[in-house]
């Protein structure tokens, strides 16, 4: 959505504009997977409804972590390369 932006601003910071879009899309695709909606589709085809509140803990645990790691890579790119 804001990939023209995304690009633009990398450019203008001198970090490699690939490197962003390719970063940026990864944290967003497990930030998609770990919403309310997609948890519940999941424990509903996979018939465990039971455990839904644990894996949409875990999951969001796991989106956390990837963007922490998104915006260590990048700041480590900026300040490092």
């Amino acid at each position: 959505m804001f990939i023209k932006l995304q690009t633009q601003t990398a450019t203008q910071l001198g970090i490699s504009p690939e490197l962003v879009t390719y970063r940026q899309n990864t944290a967003s695709f497990h930030s998609m997977l770990a919403s309310p909606s997609r948890v519940l589709l999941g424990v509903t085809v996979g018939d465990v409804k039971e455990r839904e509140h644990e894996l949409l803990k875990k999951i969001t645990l796991i989106v956390l972590k990837t963007i922490f790691r998104v915006v260590l890579g990048l700041v480590r790119i900026q300040f490092f390369s």
